[in-house]
Protein backbone atom coordinates (compact mmCIF):
# COMPACT_ATOMS: atom_id res chain seq x y z
CA UNK A 1 0.00 0.00 0.00
CA UNK A 2 1.36 3.41 -0.93
CA UNK A 3 1.74 6.13 1.67
CA UNK A 4 -1.15 8.50 1.90
CA UNK A 5 -0.46 11.90 0.40
CA UNK A 6 -1.41 15.10 2.18
CA UNK A 7 -4.94 16.30 1.56
CA UNK A 8 -4.94 19.09 -1.01
CA UNK A 9 -6.95 22.18 -0.08
CA UNK A 10 -10.55 22.01 -1.24
CA UNK A 11 -11.65 25.06 -3.26
CA UNK A 12 -14.03 27.33 -1.39
CA UNK A 13 -16.04 27.69 -4.60
CA UNK A 14 -17.39 24.99 -6.88
CA UNK A 15 -17.74 25.40 -10.62
CA UNK A 16 -20.77 23.19 -11.02
CA UNK A 17 -22.12 22.14 -14.41
CA UNK A 18 -25.64 23.49 -14.81
CA UNK A 19 -26.85 20.05 -15.84
CA UNK A 20 -25.98 18.90 -12.34
CA UNK A 21 -27.98 21.80 -10.92
CA UNK A 22 -31.12 21.77 -13.04
CA UNK A 23 -31.98 18.19 -12.19
CA UNK A 24 -34.72 16.52 -10.28
CA UNK A 25 -33.98 17.79 -6.78
CA UNK A 26 -34.63 14.70 -4.69
CA UNK A 27 -31.43 15.02 -2.69
CA UNK A 28 -31.83 15.65 1.01
CA UNK A 29 -30.20 18.74 2.50
CA UNK A 30 -27.22 16.74 3.80
CA UNK A 31 -26.89 14.82 0.54
CA UNK A 32 -26.91 17.96 -1.61
CA UNK A 33 -24.24 19.67 0.50
CA UNK A 34 -22.16 16.49 0.54
CA UNK A 35 -22.34 16.00 -3.24
CA UNK A 36 -21.16 19.58 -3.79
CA UNK A 37 -18.14 19.07 -1.53
CA UNK A 38 -17.28 15.69 -3.08
CA UNK A 39 -17.42 17.23 -6.55
CA UNK A 40 -15.27 20.21 -5.54
CA UNK A 41 -12.72 17.89 -3.93
CA UNK A 42 -12.44 15.78 -7.11
CA UNK A 43 -12.91 18.50 -9.71
CA UNK A 44 -9.30 18.91 -10.87
CA UNK A 45 -8.76 15.16 -11.25
CA UNK A 46 -12.13 13.99 -12.56
CA UNK A 47 -10.58 12.51 -15.71
CA UNK A 48 -7.14 11.56 -14.43
CA UNK A 49 -8.29 9.60 -11.35
CA UNK A 50 -11.05 7.04 -11.06
CA UNK A 51 -11.28 7.03 -7.26
CA UNK A 52 -11.16 10.08 -5.01
CA UNK A 53 -10.75 10.49 -1.27
CA UNK A 54 -11.33 13.04 1.46
CA UNK A 55 -10.81 12.78 5.24
CA UNK A 56 -14.11 12.32 7.03
CA UNK A 57 -13.36 15.16 9.45
CA UNK A 58 -12.78 17.60 6.58
CA UNK A 59 -15.91 16.42 4.78
CA UNK A 60 -17.92 16.88 7.97
CA UNK A 61 -16.57 20.37 8.53
CA UNK A 62 -17.25 21.41 4.92
CA UNK A 63 -20.92 20.38 5.12
CA UNK A 64 -21.48 21.74 8.61
CA UNK A 65 -22.00 18.26 10.09
CA UNK A 66 -21.30 18.41 13.82
CA UNK A 67 -22.45 14.95 14.86
CA UNK A 68 -19.93 12.17 15.43
CA UNK A 69 -22.45 9.65 14.13
CA UNK A 70 -20.66 8.31 11.06
CA UNK A 71 -23.77 6.26 10.36
CA UNK A 72 -25.53 9.43 9.20
CA UNK A 73 -22.72 10.11 6.74
CA UNK A 74 -22.95 6.55 5.45
CA UNK A 75 -26.71 6.94 5.00
CA UNK A 76 -26.15 10.17 3.07
CA UNK A 77 -23.60 8.52 0.77
CA UNK A 78 -25.99 5.64 0.18
CA UNK A 79 -28.74 8.14 -0.58
CA UNK A 80 -26.55 9.91 -3.14
CA UNK A 81 -25.73 6.62 -4.87
CA UNK A 82 -29.44 5.89 -5.20
CA UNK A 83 -30.18 9.24 -6.85
CA UNK A 84 -30.20 9.60 -10.61
CA UNK A 85 -29.11 12.79 -12.35
CA UNK A 86 -31.49 13.61 -15.20
CA UNK A 87 -30.03 16.04 -17.74
CA UNK A 88 -31.12 19.10 -18.05
CA UNK A 89 -34.67 19.77 -16.90
CA UNK A 90 -34.68 23.32 -18.28
CA UNK A 91 -33.93 22.26 -21.85
CA UNK A 92 -36.84 21.18 -24.02
CA UNK A 93 -34.96 19.28 -26.76
CA UNK A 94 -36.72 16.00 -26.07
CA UNK A 95 -33.36 14.25 -25.55
CA UNK A 96 -32.88 12.42 -22.28
CA UNK A 97 -29.79 11.24 -20.43
CA UNK A 98 -29.42 9.98 -16.89
CA UNK A 99 -26.69 8.70 -14.59
CA UNK A 100 -26.27 7.81 -10.90
CA UNK A 101 -24.58 10.60 -8.96
CA UNK A 102 -22.04 8.25 -7.38
CA UNK A 103 -20.87 4.87 -8.63
CA UNK A 104 -19.05 3.84 -5.44
CA UNK A 105 -18.56 5.05 -1.87
CA UNK A 106 -16.77 3.80 1.24
CA UNK A 107 -15.61 5.02 4.64
CA UNK A 108 -12.38 3.36 5.77
CA UNK A 109 -9.85 4.40 8.41
CA UNK A 110 -11.19 7.94 8.67
CA UNK A 111 -11.26 8.46 4.90
CA UNK A 112 -14.25 8.76 2.58
CA UNK A 113 -13.55 7.12 -0.80
CA UNK A 114 -15.84 7.55 -3.80
CA UNK A 115 -16.11 7.25 -7.58
CA UNK A 116 -18.13 8.90 -10.33
CA UNK A 117 -19.13 6.93 -13.40
CA UNK A 118 -16.90 7.60 -16.41
CA UNK A 119 -19.87 9.20 -18.22
CA UNK A 120 -20.62 11.58 -15.36
CA UNK A 121 -16.95 12.44 -14.84
CA UNK A 122 -16.65 13.43 -18.50
CA UNK A 123 -19.77 15.59 -18.28
CA UNK A 124 -18.78 17.36 -15.08
CA UNK A 125 -15.13 17.90 -16.00
CA UNK A 126 -15.92 20.11 -18.99
CA UNK A 127 -18.54 22.61 -17.81
CA UNK A 128 -18.96 24.74 -20.94
CA UNK A 129 -21.86 26.32 -19.09
CA UNK A 130 -21.30 26.42 -15.37
CA UNK A 131 -22.15 28.37 -12.28
CA UNK A 132 -20.09 29.09 -9.19
CA UNK A 133 -21.38 27.97 -5.81
CA UNK A 134 -19.81 29.19 -2.58
CA UNK A 135 -19.31 26.08 -0.44
CA UNK A 136 -19.00 28.10 2.77
CA UNK A 137 -22.33 29.81 2.18
CA UNK A 138 -24.18 26.54 1.56
CA UNK A 139 -23.77 25.73 5.27
CA UNK A 140 -25.75 28.83 6.22
CA UNK A 141 -29.12 28.06 4.66
CA UNK A 142 -31.59 26.14 6.77
CA UNK A 143 -32.92 23.50 4.40
CA UNK A 144 -32.70 21.48 1.21
CA UNK A 145 -35.33 23.52 -0.63
CA UNK A 146 -33.45 26.78 -0.02
CA UNK A 147 -30.15 25.29 -1.17
CA UNK A 148 -31.76 23.81 -4.29
CA UNK A 149 -33.44 27.14 -5.07
CA UNK A 150 -30.15 28.97 -4.56
CA UNK A 151 -28.33 26.67 -6.97
CA UNK A 152 -31.07 27.00 -9.56
CA UNK A 153 -31.10 30.81 -9.32
CA UNK A 154 -27.45 31.77 -8.88
CA UNK A 155 -26.73 30.57 -12.41
CA UNK A 156 -28.92 33.42 -13.71
CA UNK A 157 -27.21 36.07 -11.59
CA UNK A 158 -25.70 37.87 -14.58
CA UNK A 159 -29.03 38.22 -16.42
CA UNK A 160 -31.00 39.06 -13.29
CA UNK A 161 -33.90 36.65 -13.74
CA UNK A 162 -34.70 32.96 -14.09
CA UNK A 163 -37.51 33.77 -16.48
CA UNK A 164 -40.91 32.21 -15.93
CA UNK A 165 -40.79 28.44 -15.28
CA UNK A 166 -43.83 26.25 -14.68
CA UNK A 167 -44.86 25.42 -11.12
CA UNK A 168 -44.58 21.71 -11.91
CA UNK A 169 -41.00 22.09 -13.10
CA UNK A 170 -40.03 24.15 -10.04
CA UNK A 171 -41.38 21.35 -7.85
CA UNK A 172 -39.14 18.86 -9.64
CA UNK A 173 -36.12 21.15 -9.53
CA UNK A 174 -36.53 21.69 -5.77
CA UNK A 175 -37.54 18.13 -4.95
CA UNK A 176 -40.89 19.25 -3.51
CA UNK A 177 -42.77 16.26 -4.85
CA UNK A 178 -44.74 15.39 -1.69
CA UNK A 179 -48.50 15.26 -2.25
CA UNK A 180 -49.04 18.05 0.28
CA UNK A 181 -47.53 20.44 -2.28
CA UNK A 182 -50.08 19.51 -4.94
CA UNK A 183 -52.02 22.47 -3.61
CA UNK A 184 -50.12 25.57 -4.69
CA UNK A 185 -50.84 27.45 -1.45
CA UNK A 186 -48.84 24.90 0.56
CA UNK A 187 -45.99 24.80 -1.99
CA UNK A 188 -45.80 28.59 -2.01
CA UNK A 189 -45.97 29.05 1.78
CA UNK A 190 -43.77 26.15 2.87
CA UNK A 191 -41.24 25.96 0.04
CA UNK A 192 -41.07 29.16 -2.02
CA UNK A 193 -41.58 31.86 0.61
CA UNK A 194 -39.50 30.16 3.32
CA UNK A 195 -36.65 29.45 0.89
CA UNK A 196 -36.63 33.00 -0.45
CA UNK A 197 -36.49 34.40 3.09
CA UNK A 198 -33.68 31.99 3.98
CA UNK A 199 -31.64 32.92 0.90
CA UNK A 200 -32.18 36.67 1.29
CA UNK A 201 -31.05 36.50 4.89
CA UNK A 202 -27.97 34.31 4.45
CA UNK A 203 -26.72 34.15 0.88
CA UNK A 204 -24.98 36.40 -1.64
CA UNK A 205 -28.02 36.90 -3.87
CA UNK A 206 -31.37 38.54 -3.19
CA UNK A 207 -34.50 37.00 -4.73
CA UNK A 208 -37.84 38.61 -5.54
CA UNK A 209 -40.56 36.21 -6.64
CA UNK A 210 -43.14 36.93 -9.34
CA UNK A 211 -46.14 34.83 -10.36
CA UNK A 212 -47.96 34.35 -13.64
CA UNK A 213 -51.61 33.37 -13.43
CA UNK A 214 -54.12 31.83 -15.78
CA UNK A 215 -57.75 32.04 -14.69
CA UNK A 216 -56.58 33.12 -11.21
CA UNK A 217 -54.42 29.99 -10.91
CA UNK A 218 -50.64 30.37 -10.59
CA UNK A 219 -49.02 28.42 -13.42
CA UNK A 220 -45.49 29.87 -13.60
CA UNK A 221 -42.96 31.40 -11.21
CA UNK A 222 -40.05 33.73 -11.91
CA UNK A 223 -37.29 34.91 -9.58
CA UNK A 224 -35.59 38.28 -10.00
CA UNK A 225 -31.97 38.08 -8.85
CA UNK A 226 -29.76 40.83 -7.42
CA UNK A 227 -26.45 40.85 -5.59
CA UNK A 228 -27.14 40.75 -1.87
CA UNK A 229 -24.31 42.53 -0.08
CA UNK A 230 -26.41 42.52 3.10
CA UNK A 231 -26.98 38.77 3.07
CA UNK A 232 -23.43 37.59 3.51
CA UNK A 233 -22.02 37.72 7.03
CA UNK A 234 -18.47 38.97 7.16
CA UNK A 235 -16.21 41.91 7.80
CA UNK A 236 -17.80 45.30 7.29
CA UNK A 237 -16.77 46.96 4.06
CA UNK A 238 -15.32 50.17 5.49
CA UNK A 239 -14.69 52.13 8.68
CA UNK A 240 -17.56 54.52 8.03
CA UNK A 241 -20.12 51.72 7.88
CA UNK A 242 -18.66 50.04 10.95
CA UNK A 243 -18.89 53.22 13.00
CA UNK A 244 -22.41 53.95 11.73
CA UNK A 245 -23.61 50.51 12.74
CA UNK A 246 -21.93 50.75 16.15
CA UNK A 247 -23.75 54.02 16.78
CA UNK A 248 -27.22 52.47 16.32
CA UNK A 249 -29.57 51.57 19.17
CA UNK A 250 -29.83 48.05 17.77
CA UNK A 251 -26.06 47.46 18.05
CA UNK A 252 -25.88 48.90 21.56
CA UNK A 253 -28.82 46.83 22.78
CA UNK A 254 -27.75 43.59 21.08
CA UNK A 255 -24.21 43.72 22.45
CA UNK A 256 -25.58 44.58 25.91
CA UNK A 257 -27.59 41.35 25.70
CA UNK A 258 -24.37 39.44 25.05
CA UNK A 259 -24.46 39.18 21.25
CA UNK A 260 -20.98 39.37 19.71
CA UNK A 261 -20.13 42.57 17.84
CA UNK A 262 -19.61 40.78 14.51
CA UNK A 263 -22.94 38.94 14.71
CA UNK A 264 -24.80 42.06 15.86
CA UNK A 265 -23.35 44.02 12.93
CA UNK A 266 -24.32 41.23 10.54
CA UNK A 267 -27.95 41.26 11.73
CA UNK A 268 -28.13 45.04 11.39
CA UNK A 269 -26.76 44.88 7.86
CA UNK A 270 -29.23 42.14 6.93
CA UNK A 271 -32.35 43.63 8.51
CA UNK A 272 -31.87 46.64 10.81
CA UNK A 273 -35.59 46.88 11.61
CA UNK A 274 -35.81 43.25 12.72
CA UNK A 275 -32.54 43.49 14.66
CA UNK A 276 -33.86 46.43 16.69
CA UNK A 277 -37.24 44.78 17.22
CA UNK A 278 -35.60 41.56 18.44
CA UNK A 279 -33.40 43.51 20.86
CA UNK A 280 -36.37 45.51 22.22
CA UNK A 281 -38.57 42.44 22.58
CA UNK A 282 -35.84 40.53 24.45
CA UNK A 283 -35.02 43.59 26.57
CA UNK A 284 -38.65 43.94 27.59
CA UNK A 285 -39.00 40.29 28.57
CA UNK A 286 -35.71 40.49 30.49
CA UNK A 287 -37.03 43.46 32.48
CA UNK A 288 -40.03 41.34 33.50
CA UNK A 289 -37.79 38.37 34.41
CA UNK A 290 -39.44 36.15 31.79
CA UNK A 291 -36.19 34.83 30.29
CA UNK A 292 -34.50 32.03 32.20
CA UNK A 293 -31.92 31.13 29.53
CA UNK A 294 -29.06 33.13 28.03
CA UNK A 295 -30.27 36.54 26.76
CA UNK A 296 -27.92 36.25 23.78
CA UNK A 297 -29.34 32.85 22.86
CA UNK A 298 -32.89 34.10 23.34
CA UNK A 299 -32.49 37.19 21.14
CA UNK A 300 -30.87 35.04 18.48
CA UNK A 301 -33.85 32.67 18.44
CA UNK A 302 -36.17 35.68 18.15
CA UNK A 303 -34.21 37.25 15.29
CA UNK A 304 -33.75 34.00 13.34
CA UNK A 305 -37.34 32.83 13.79
CA UNK A 306 -39.38 32.96 10.54
CA UNK A 307 -42.28 34.49 12.50
CA UNK A 308 -43.09 38.14 12.92
CA UNK A 309 -41.68 39.55 16.15
CA UNK A 310 -44.73 40.06 18.39
CA UNK A 311 -45.71 43.32 20.03
CA UNK A 312 -45.15 43.31 23.79
CA UNK A 313 -48.55 43.88 25.40
CA UNK A 314 -47.97 42.32 28.81
CA UNK A 315 -47.61 44.42 31.94
CA UNK A 316 -44.03 45.80 31.99
CA UNK A 317 -41.67 45.97 34.95
CA UNK A 318 -41.91 49.77 35.04
CA UNK A 319 -44.20 52.25 33.31
CA UNK A 320 -41.55 54.21 31.45
CA UNK A 321 -39.66 51.09 30.27
CA UNK A 322 -42.91 49.47 29.14
CA UNK A 323 -44.00 52.54 27.23
CA UNK A 324 -40.66 52.73 25.44
CA UNK A 325 -40.80 49.07 24.44
CA UNK A 326 -44.38 49.37 23.20
CA UNK A 327 -43.62 52.53 21.26
CA UNK A 328 -40.59 50.94 19.59
CA UNK A 329 -42.57 47.80 18.75
CA UNK A 330 -45.35 49.94 17.31
CA UNK A 331 -42.80 51.83 15.21
CA UNK A 332 -41.36 48.56 13.90
CA UNK A 333 -44.86 47.34 13.07
CA UNK A 334 -45.59 50.59 11.24
CA UNK A 335 -42.42 50.21 9.17
CA UNK A 336 -43.25 46.60 8.31
CA UNK A 337 -46.74 47.61 7.17
CA UNK A 338 -45.67 50.48 4.91
CA UNK A 339 -46.98 50.12 1.36
CA UNK A 340 -44.54 50.36 -1.55
CA UNK A 341 -45.85 53.85 -2.30
CA UNK A 342 -45.42 55.01 1.29
CA UNK A 343 -41.89 53.63 1.46
CA UNK A 344 -40.96 55.39 -1.79
CA UNK A 345 -42.40 58.65 -0.41
CA UNK A 346 -40.25 58.31 2.73
CA UNK A 347 -37.19 57.60 0.59
CA UNK A 348 -37.85 60.85 -1.27
CA UNK A 349 -38.25 62.75 2.03
CA UNK A 350 -35.02 61.21 3.25
CA UNK A 351 -33.27 62.30 0.04
CA UNK A 352 -34.61 65.84 0.52
CA UNK A 353 -33.21 65.81 4.06
CA UNK A 354 -29.77 65.09 2.60
CA UNK A 355 -29.74 61.32 2.94
CA UNK A 356 -27.85 59.17 0.44
CA UNK A 357 -30.00 56.75 -1.59
CA UNK A 358 -27.73 56.04 -4.55
CA UNK A 359 -28.38 52.27 -4.35
CA UNK A 360 -32.17 52.48 -4.02
CA UNK A 361 -34.02 50.11 -6.37
CA UNK A 362 -37.63 51.25 -6.97
CA UNK A 363 -38.54 47.80 -8.33
CA UNK A 364 -37.75 46.06 -5.03
CA UNK A 365 -38.12 49.03 -2.67
CA UNK A 366 -34.74 48.20 -1.11
CA UNK A 367 -31.39 49.92 -0.63
CA UNK A 368 -28.64 47.54 -1.67
CA UNK A 369 -25.90 49.31 0.29
CA UNK A 370 -25.68 48.26 3.93
CA UNK A 371 -24.45 51.72 4.92
CA UNK A 372 -27.34 53.50 3.20
CA UNK A 373 -29.89 51.00 4.49
CA UNK A 374 -28.84 51.39 8.14
CA UNK A 375 -28.80 55.19 7.84
CA UNK A 376 -32.24 55.28 6.20
CA UNK A 377 -33.76 52.90 8.76
CA UNK A 378 -32.39 54.99 11.65
CA UNK A 379 -33.90 58.11 10.07
CA UNK A 380 -37.21 56.33 9.41
CA UNK A 381 -37.53 55.05 12.98
CA UNK A 382 -37.03 58.55 14.34
CA UNK A 383 -39.47 59.98 11.79
CA UNK A 384 -42.23 57.52 12.63
CA UNK A 385 -41.59 57.78 16.37
CA UNK A 386 -42.18 61.53 16.15
CA UNK A 387 -45.51 60.88 14.45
Amino acid sequence: MTAKSAQAPIPSELRKHVAAIHTSGQLSFLERKMFNVLLANAFDTLLSKRRHGIPVNILSEMIGFNSKNVGDLKDALTGIMKKVLEYDLLHETGDWEAAPLLAYAAIKSGQCHYEFSSFLAEQLSDPKIYTTINLHLQKKVAGAYALALYENCVRFRAVGSTGFISVEKWRRLLGADASTYDEFKHFNDQVIKKSVADINRNMDIHLTVEYRRESRRVVEIKFLIEDNINGVPGVLSDDEERERIKSTDAFRKLTALGVGESLAATWIRQDPERALAAANYTDNRMSRKLIKSSPAGYVRSVYESPSEIPLTQDKPAGPSAGATALETSATHSAIANLTDGERRAYVEKYREDGGSVTTYNPATGKLRSGTERVAFTTWLVKKLSQQ
